[in-house]
């Protein structure tokens, strides 16, 4: 990987962000690629599918010892107003489940969000949610909740052990949780002072005006290699990516 490319991308994308929410005018920015086509926030707790969970279901409930199981609730979902509709979901009701998301499909209703596509089983993608991957989990959710001194990676691996959840489903569910304890303390977590250290150094060495090809040496010449490191070690190479 191109660290180099990386670290642009984030301050520009993050520019963009910032500027659209401030209600400045498009286009947000002068490089191309970035204003003709669609990308993630650097920052996945602004995406907005992202602020309705927290806002709704993790935030309310992050003293709850399976809020890991809301959490592969909502990551299943992905939509907003079927979370709305179906309720926080401990403790686990699979009929009420079915019924809600059944009823929606009938209605002709947005079920499942559309940012990746779940693969049903024999009975269809509710049965194959509640029956299969769910309802599993909810019957190991003794063994299932994270404990202090669990790390990230050790927890994605838990999940991934269930069929029907996977490496990216294990890690939407890890990324969301690494807000809360015992996973906010977890050891292989990019720390905030990570965070801090690198968009301290965008700022002051990277300004808003300079081009990509300028921008992106500029930063990488400034920002310590410690923090190139850790970057590196804790964010890239694990199994997952914690979003910053």
């Amino acid at each position: 990987m191109n660290l180099e490319v990386l670290l642009y991308w984030i301050t520009e994308r993050e520019s963009i962000r910032r500027r659209r929410e401030a209600g400045e005018p498009a286009p947000w920015t002068s490089d191309p690629v970035l204003r003709d086509y669609r990308f993630c926030n650097v920052r996945r707790e602004n995406d907005a599918v992202t602020r309705h969970i927290a806002a709704r279901w993790r935030a309310p409930h992050a003293d709850d010892p399976h809020l890991w199981f809301a959490m592969a609730v909502a990551r299943f979902i992905n939509w907003p107003d079927t979370l709305d509709e179906l309720g926080f979901p401990v403790p686990w009701d699979r009929e009420h489940f079915k019924r809600v998301l059944s009823d929606r499909m009938q209605r002709g209703e947005v079920t499942f969000g559309p940012a990746y596509k779940i693969t049903g089983g024999r009975n269809g993608t509710i049965s194959h949610v509640a029956d299969d991957v769910l309802n599993r989990l909810w019957r190991s959710r003794e063994h299932m909740s994270p404990q202090p001194g669990t790390t990230l990676a050790a927890y994605c691996a838990r999940l991934m052990d269930f069929d029907g959840v996977g490496s990216f489903m294990s890690g939407q569910v890890v990324a969301d949780l690494r807000f809360v304890e015992p996973l906010l303390s977890a050891s292989d977590r990019l720390s905030d002072a990570d965070i801090e250290i690198i968009d301290h150094y965008r700022k002051s060495h990277l300004p808003s005006y300079l081009p990509w090809e300028r921008g992106r040496g500029l930063l990488m010449r400034k920002v310590p290699l410690a923090v190139h490191s850790n970057f590196l070690a804790r964010s890239i190479s694990a199994p997952f990516c914690p979003c910053l």
